[in-house]
């Protein structure tokens, strides 16, 4: 292994290692303003879409050109599913099952 990605890496655990013992051996306690606690409830679902948009959305690093693109319709009609369904609490077994059963016959079979 290089030296230069050695000592990235260990740059990089130093880096963690501190950020997170910061928090854990802090002399007293302290309180995270209330606009921060706020914002900080919306982190899951920004990471979560920041990692799933990118895949259904862009094909060979670019934009896709047309709506016929099997991600696009599978995800896209487990979104109406859930919409329509989001008062009686739908499963999240269904919606997968769902966008499996949507996504695999278009890319198998019609090769969209």
């Amino acid at each position: 292994m290089d030296a230069y990605y050695l000592l990235s890496i260990l740059g990089m655990a130093c880096v963690t290692v501190i950020a997170r013992a910061f928090f854990l051996f802090a002399n007293e306690s302290f309180q995270l303003p209330s606009w921060l606690e706020r914002a900080l409830l919306f982190a899951p679902i920004a990471a979560l879409s920041a990692v799933i948009a990118p895949e259904i959305l862009m094909s060979n690093h670019q934009l896709i050109a047309s709506v016929w693109n099997a991600k696009l319709v599978a995800s896209s009609s487990c979104v109406l599913y859930f919409f329509i369904q989001r008062h009686q609490k739908p499963s999240v077994l269904k919606i997968i099952v769902l966008g499996l059963a949507i996504y695999l016959p278009l890319h198998l079979w019609l090769g969209i």
